[in-house]
């Protein structure tokens, strides 16, 4: 399973053998501001009471940062309407 602070849960079943083993996971899907392993309404309230904050100023809110450039914008926006309503993957 993969998971980072802001996005879901990514499980996959691979078989490993002895040497290198390169796995793909593919895309992170982003938007789970609050860790909990669902994107709703809850990450969107994070996401807008931070909106239009720089990093460093009162309201900045790094966890609804989704893309980590210093800026809570559109750009957060859609990395989560993108995600709205799904959950982490089971393994």
């Amino acid at each position: 399973m993969v998971k980072s602070d802001t996005a879901l849960a990514s499980a996959q079943m691979v078989t490993l053998t002895v040497g290198e083993n390169n796995i793909s996971i593919g895309p992170m899907r982003e938007g789970d501001a609050d860790g909990n392993g669902l994107v709703n309404i809850i990450d969107f309230s994070i996401l807008a009471t931070a909106f239009g904050k720089l990093s460093g100023q009162a309201g900045f809110n790094i966890a609804a940062d989704f893309n980590n450039d210093g800026i809570i914008n559109i750009t957060d926006f859609s990395l989560l309407a993108s995600s709205f309503g799904q959950s982490d993957d089971s393994p």
